[in-house]
């Protein structure tokens, strides 16, 4: 985001929560892109002998919903919410994923909210999911670029072809999981096994920018402001390019 507030760079991805930090702050910048991972891949694990079984059963107990703004955030906001609790009713421990994996581990939290590879990480180690993502987390991702790229011809061209030729990865990625598995494996320096259950749990498209699309993004942001994630209501609409959809 600094990078490309800064004009350092024309296109990055990005999570919901740091786009919408970033143009709430009045970061100059366009949403040109999507990507939509699987719901599935984030989750709200329990340690092995655990008797907590459901969402509900947490009341009381502290989680870790990974970071401020995290999809984790997000999933057990959407989790607690379906359960008939509120915030009020668990104690929320923000920690970093490296921080929230050795308080689970060690028992000092309860439950944690995270996403792939932790979640695959933890279920070697006998972990267990009460709820993943599916029917509350969008799953969706962002490139955003600078409003200058954004504004100029010829990188337009240029981030369109990219967006095209990422769109053509994620469906190799999505056809050849074992090829894929191999590579996931050799560049994150995973165990096999690991990324193979990272990547049979994933699946990700690059649909177009449209209303669907903008109304998810909408949703998110009013979720997170009144969890005070954000400061005040965003209307996001404005921030999306829709011309570079292929």
């Amino acid at each position: 985001m600094q990078a490309l507030r800064a004009n350092a760079a024309d296109i990055g991805p990005a999570g919901d929560a740091p786009v919408l930090n970033a143009i709430g702050a009045g970061a100059p910048l366009k949403i040109v892109g999507v990507t939509q991972t699987s719901a599935k891949a984030v989750a709200v694990l329990v340690p092995k002998d655990s008797p907590i079984r459901t969402v509900a059963d947490l009341k009381g107990k502290t989680v870790s919903p990974t970071t401020k703004g995290s999809v984790g955030h997000y999933l057990l906001l959407g989790a607690l919410k379906e359960a008939g609790l509120t915030p009020h009713d668990v104690t929320i421990s923000f920690l970093t994923p490296p921080a929230a994996t050795a308080a689970f581990d060690s028992g000092q939290i309860d439950a944690w909210a995270t996403w792939d590879p932790y979640i695959a990480l933890s279920e070697q180690k006998g972990a267990r999911i009460i709820r993943d993502g599916t029917g509350i987390s969008s799953g969706l991702g962002f490139t955003v670029a600078s409003e200058q790229a954004a504004g100029d011809p010829a990188r337009r061209a240029a981030i369109a072809d990219f967006l095209l030729r990422q769109a053509r990865a994620f469906d190799w990625s999505n056809t050849n999981k074992a090829d894929f598995t191999r590579l996931f494996a050799s560049l994150t320096k995973l165990p096999e096994p690991v990324a193979a259950a990272v990547t049979n749990r994933r699946t990700v498209t690059a649909p177009p920018i449209d209303d669907t699309i903008i109304k998810q993004l909408q949703e998110t942001s009013d979720v997170y402001t009144e969890a005070g994630v954000i400061d005040h209501r965003l209307d996001v609409a404005p921030f999306f390019v829709r011309s570079l959809a292929f």
